[in-house]
């Protein structure tokens, strides 16, 4: 019997490890238990350097899943983040390449990615 897309949903896997989400919460969540827990204990030490706004739309980037990591970058802990007019910026906690950031002031595409990857210590 052929399998169709109907029959085999797509795989979902975890934003920040990578890993194979089954449960409907993490699936529902974009984390697994454990990823979790480290992003949201990561989210106490952002709040100190953005504003209530940035933090509100970080995680509104992280729920939507509109930020990822990229698995082809060699150096570092890289993450593309599409943008609300679909335009992609490449992110990392040292920086970031949208206008805001280009401009020297701190964007919420670095307080989503300083969620990730301090979620990664």
């Amino acid at each position: 019997m052929p399998t169709t897309p109907e029959l085999c949903p797509p795989t979902v896997r975890c934003i920040r490890c990578g890993r194979k989400l089954t449960s409907r919460k993490s699936i529902a969540d974009g984390f697994g238990r454990e990823c979790g827990r480290k992003v949201r204990a990561s989210l106490v030490a952002v709040e100190q350097n953005y504003s209530r706004m940035q933090i509100v739309k970080a995680l509104d980037l992280i729920a939507a899943r509109r930020i990822e990591r990229d698995h082809a970058a060699t150096v570092g802990l890289f993450y593309v983040v599409c943008g609300s007019n679909a335009s992609k910026y490449y992110a990392t906690p040292r920086g970031c390449t949208c206008k805001a950031a280009e401009h020297g002031r701190r964007c919420y595409h670095l307080a989503a990615v300083e969620m990730l990857s301090g979620a990664m210590l």
